[in-house]
């Protein structure tokens, strides 16, 4: 006899038996009676393992996932907030409370819309990453599934999620695609695309714009950019702790030093160009952590420096390079593909600004954030906020862009313990004459 097709007990007065199944048999000794319907009695133990097999036969398909087949917390927190009947996941194999796919329809409809065929993409594709499946392009992209699930089963996923949906009606999820905001016909990651290739040698000419009168007219280069840069104006509280560090301590030996005095623990009041400042324009440069500002100052093992606290006396506006990464969830993030096309904006700009150079700070390898941080100034902010390379991954550094909106406080001597190095050769990178990097 075939189970149930609807997956329930056998003891389910659905369950019906006899040649005539709207007459009832014939109660023989020893059986269960089950409505007006009566199957013969089974040890309970027997009884539960055809109930789960049951269950089994029609829950183990593509329209049900469970939470273990998510790396991405949205995806794992919401099949957990709708679980259902156990059963065993088609996906990873897992035995557990099971989650309907189309519940997800929503939020994977937001994220597919930054997917375009590759042929219809400026280009033909893109030319970094590979024009695959959507599948495989959004596990790339977003690690949203668990290595549990089958690669093989997972191509059923998003046919299974968007089954019944008219708008997706013929829509052919085997198609290779490329995300939208890298290969659209106009995005802001191109329009800043003279700025990541200014010329070094060809810098008076951007550093010689009048940015501060451009800022508000409307179509020019600094209006632009400044548009797109208040998608990442942060505010920093006031009391907000900061460090700094500086190589040098009063005394001659480990056994005969003391910090600087806090009044020399400020910005360089020579004010020469560096990385986020024309020379004689004052900037701060701070850290949020005492690690990152130790290995931003760039000691060796054994080195004796000197730390201090920074503390900030109002709300400062900056600009947060540093954060926008991790802001983004593709799911419920409107505008996405603007929303990530700005993403890579930021993310460019702030490696520009980390990039540590071979000779210190050299004005003619800053020009283009030096040129940045004039926007920025003509916005009317504060300051910046951006990685550290020196601290990868985690460390964060604050320029500031007046030094007397902080308060410094408990100076003290620390000594480099150990350093990481790594190193690659290299092939020295010449221009030909009359040619741009």
């Amino acid at each position: 006899m075939a189970l149930p097709s609807d997956g329930q007990p056998w003891n389910n007065p659905k369950v019906r038996v006899g040649d005539n199944p709207g007459v009832a048999p014939q109660l023989p000794q020893g059986c269960l009676c089950a409505g007006t319907y009566r199957i013969p009695a089974m040890p309970n133990i027997i009884l539960k393992w055809l109930n789960d097999l049951g269950t089994m036969s029609t829950r183990s398909s593509e329209d049900f996932c469970c939470d273990e087949c998510f790396d991405h917390a949205w995806l794992r927190a919401l099949a957990r907030e709708n679980k259902g009947h156990t059963g065993r996941c088609f996906y990873c194999g897992n035995r557990a409370a099971l989650t309907a796919v189309p519940l997800f329809r929503n939020g994977l409809d937001n994220l597919l819309k930054d997917y375009i065929p590759a042929f219809a993409a400026n280009g033909d594709g893109d030319p970094y990453l590979p024009s695959v499946p959507v599948i495989e392009a959004i596990q790339r992209d977003w690690k949203l599934f668990s290595t549990r699930c089958s690669p093989e089963r997972l191509q059923r996923f998003l046919p299974a999620v968007f089954k019944g949906d008219p708008e997706s009606h013929g829509r052919d999820f085997g198609v290779p695609v490329v995300p939208f905001h890298r290969n659209a016909m106009s995005t802001a990651f191109d329009r800043w695309r003279e700025f990541w290739f200014i010329d070094p040698k060809d810098s008076s000419d951007w550093l010689g714009q009048d940015a501060a009168t451009d800022i508000d007219v409307v179509g020019t280069y600094v209006n632009q950019k400044a548009q797109h840069l208040r998608y990442f104006v942060r505010s920093l509280p006031a009391r907000q702790r900061l460090w700094r560090a500086r190589s040098e301590y009063v005394g001659s030996s480990d056994w005969d030093c003391e910090p600087l005095p806090l009044s020399q623990m400020g910005h360089n009041p020579q004010c020469p160009a560096s990385r986020l400042n024309l020379e004689g324009d004052a900037v701060l440069y701070s850290a949020e952590s005492e690690k990152t500002a130790v290995a931003e100052i760039r000691p060796g093992k054994g080195f004796i420096c000197t730390t201090c606290e920074l503390t900030t006396t109002r709300a400062l506006e900056i600009l947060d390079l540093a954060s926008p990464l991790t802001e983004i969830n593709p799911f419920t993030t409107e505008h996405l593909s603007w929303q990530l096309d700005l993403q890579r904006v930021a993310r460019n700009i702030s490696a520009h600004i980390a990039k540590p150079t071979s000779r210190g700070e050299d004005p003619g390898v800053y020009n283009k954030v030096q040129y940045l941080a004039m926007i920025v100034r003509a916005m009317k902010l504060d300051g910046v906020r951006f990685s550290s390379s020196l601290d990868a991954p985690n460390g964060v550094n604050v320029a500031l862009f007046d030094p007397t909106v902080v308060e410094y406080s408990n100076a003290r001597i620390v000594v480099v313990t150990s350093t990481e190095i790594a190193y690659e050769s290299i092939q020295p990178q010449r221009l030909a004459p009359g040619s741009k990097p």
